[in-house]
């Protein structure tokens, strides 16, 4: 196996990217959810998980993050996964978030949704909103 490489982004680089910052700073659990569904095609589960077990989320987020670190032959740094959660778990959500949204190599992570060859798909900034056709109209009804 090759050599790991490093992380495209570091822990404290929140600035780096403005709407994920944001989104860690007002709506983490939402954040992780968000990150999980980009990597793991998961639903709400972990958003939740991570809101209501917020006491000892090094457990919850810290396999994730190992996931995300082997799928993609990252270095396991500054520190062990659960120990980067453990300590500054707003800082490692949104380094994951930035690191997703590197490795996919398009825009905010799982915000803008393309329709593309039939099947759903993350889109970029440039990429059209997803067309819902308008809403239904019907005529009053008479009693």
């Amino acid at each position: 196996m090759s050599a790991r490489q490093s992380w495209h982004h570091d822990l404290c680089d929140c600035m780096g990217d403005c709407g994920i910052c944001c989104c860690g700073l007002w709506c983490l659990p939402c954040l992780y959810g968000d990150n999980n569904k980009q990597l793991r095609g998961s639903g709400a589960g972990p958003c939740c998980l991570y809101f209501w077990l917020s006491c000892c989320v090094c457990f919850i987020a810290g396999p994730f993050r190992e996931e995300l670190r082997e799928r993609h032959n990252l270095q396991e740094r500054p520190c062990g996964d659960c120990c980067v959660h453990c300590c500054c778990s707003p800082c490692a959500v949104c380094q994951e978030a930035r690191e997703i949204k590197y490795q996919r190599g398009h825009g905010p992570a799982g915000f803008l949704v393309q329709q593309q060859a039939g099947a759903m798909m993350p889109g970029s900034p440039a990429a059209p909103y997803q067309q819902y056709p308008p809403p239904q109209q019907f005529a009053p009804t008479r009693y």
